[in-house]
């Protein structure tokens, strides 16, 4: 009998110490049904309109500064206020078209999305607890199930997130830069060029700094977990706690898990920080580089480089 007990803890705690598979980003839209992809291709299509409008609107606003400039330097007389009175009012309507289609497109890409993830999340709770209730009585003997409600809560609001927020943020800021190269390279490719050096160094340093914040994220949520199992089954069981005085031990207990959970988040927070930090230094370096070298272009090379393009330049690759 004692080595079956043996047997059964050492059963018990190899299949706790399993890690958990994981699965392909594409799994999670199992669950869709033909509306929701419809849904999805369309907020998709809009957070990509969306996007590439972006970098038209700094076009405008260079075009903008360009105008100003030239007035400032101009006579003054009765046409050429005639003549910059009317590219103000053609900046104006474009720059207001340009806003109705972003505002448009964030709205539906968001909405729709957002849609499209709670119908599929509601799916994935409902497929959830069915799994769980259907389980035979030894999973329970093996499996600690105390972390059940925080699963529910945390990572499914994490998996809503990852397919909703995030797909159409990711669609859009990709869309903004796709737009952002290609249109500094034709601004002015040469300045467009020795702008974009520092892009991928910045984008490996946060890349670097993201995944080890995720890696800290999983981490965290891991020992979450585990304190939130403690605290319902103190909180279950409080009749014998009170009963053998072990108020103190339990809250140790769910203390030690809470501490750890703060080191890790002050640890995820700083490379979160970090990566920010890095991200900003490489876009003032940007800056710094644009104006620099789009001064001497501007001397050398009149017929091609002016405010207009520099500024055009230097906000594009700012908005990458």
């Amino acid at each position: 009998m004692t080595k079956n007990r043996i047997n059964n803890k050492s059963e018990k705690g190899s299949i706790q110490g399993e890690k958990t598979p994981s699965i392909s980003y594409f799994t999670l839209f199992r669950f869709t049904t033909k509306w929701d992809i419809l849904l999805i291709t369309l907020a998709l299509l809009a957070t990509f309109i969306s996007g590439t409008s972006l970098p038209y609107s700094i076009t405008l606003v260079s075009n903008g500064f360009h105008s100003m400039i030239n007035y400032a330097k101009s006579n003054k007389t009765v046409e050429t206020n005639e003549n910059f009175l009317r590219e103000m009012h053609h900046f104006v309507y474009k720059y207001a078209c340009v806003g109705i289609i972003l505002l448009s497109g964030g709205y539906l890409g968001t909405a729709l999305m957002n849609i499209a993830a709670i119908n599929q999340v509601l799916k994935i709770r409902c497929e959830y607890l069915t799994a769980a209730l259907n389980q035979d009585f030894a999973y329970y003997d093996l499996h600690r199930t105390g972390d059940f409600a925080s699963k529910m809560a945390d990572d499914v609001i994490k998996l809503e997130q990852g397919i909703g927020d995030k797909l159409s943020s990711l669609m859009y800021s990709s869309a903004v830069a796709i737009g952002c190269v290609i249109m500094s390279l034709v601004k002015g490719w040469k300045l467009a060029l020795l702008c974009l050096i520092p892009t991928p160094i910045t984008f490996f340093l946060v890349g670097l700094t993201g995944w080890i914040a995720n890696n800290l994220y999983k981490k965290q949520s891991k020992a979450k977990s585990e304190a939130s199992v403690v605290a319902e089954e103190a909180i279950s069981s409080i009749r014998t706690v009170y009963a053998f005085n072990g108020q103190e031990k339990e809250i140790a207990r769910y203390s030690k898990h809470l501490v750890q959970a703060r080191a890790i988040h002050i640890k995820k927070e700083f490379f979160t920080g970090l990566s920010m930090g890095i991200l900003y230094f490489c876009i003032f370096g940007s800056h710094a580089l644009s104006f620099y070298f789009g001064i001497y272009l501007v001397i050398e090379e009149p017929a091609n480089y002016n405010a207009d393009v520099m500024f055009s330049v230097s906000l594009n690759v700012t908005a990458i």
